[in-house]
């Protein structure tokens, strides 16, 4: 096998790749500090500062989020107690109407066995209808009945 010729663009100089190198007035460029690995350093160390500063963002956002988190934790957990709140008051609620019911039926059972005993001394009329009642008025004697049955 020949071996290969190197392709005569390489060859040439630098600065006659670059006709504006020559024109330009400015002061020439450092051509040391301008090697390729210093190009690809400059490049990386960008792109590094970029993605600190795309990480940076990210805990950002997700200390904002955990702080989102942290406060809807706190409402469900304000939410749960008044809710178990709310069960317990509800609960008293229906216990006590219970009892509530309760007392009323003993107390009305209570009230027709007296005027049951006051009808027994004589007043006439069903216990608890208006014609007892005005009966019961009535009768002196069944007054001191009353009295007695309080």
């Amino acid at each position: 096998m020949p071996p290969k010729a190197a392709p005569p663009a390489a060859a040439e100089p630098l600065a006659a790749a670059e006709p504006h190198a020559e024109e330009s007035h400015d002061t020439e460029p450092d051509w040391s500090t301008l090697s390729a690995s210093n190009v690809f350093s400059e490049s990386f160390l960008e792109y590094n500062r970029g993605r600190e500063s795309h990480l940076r963002d990210l805990m950002r956002k997700s200390k904002d989020l955990g702080k989102e988190v942290d406060a809807l934790k706190t409402q469900h957990t304000s939410t749960q107690e008044a809710l178990r709140h709310f069960r317990a008051l509800r609960d008293d609620l229906t216990a006590g109407t219970d009892r509530l019911e309760r007392g009323a039926k003993a107390a009305q059972q209570e009230i027709y066995t007296k005027l049951k005993r006051f009808s027994e001394h004589g007043i006439q009329g069903e216990p608890g209808t208006p014609a007892f009642m005005e009966n019961l008025v009535k009768s002196v004697s069944c007054f001191r009945c009353f009295w007695r049955a309080r």
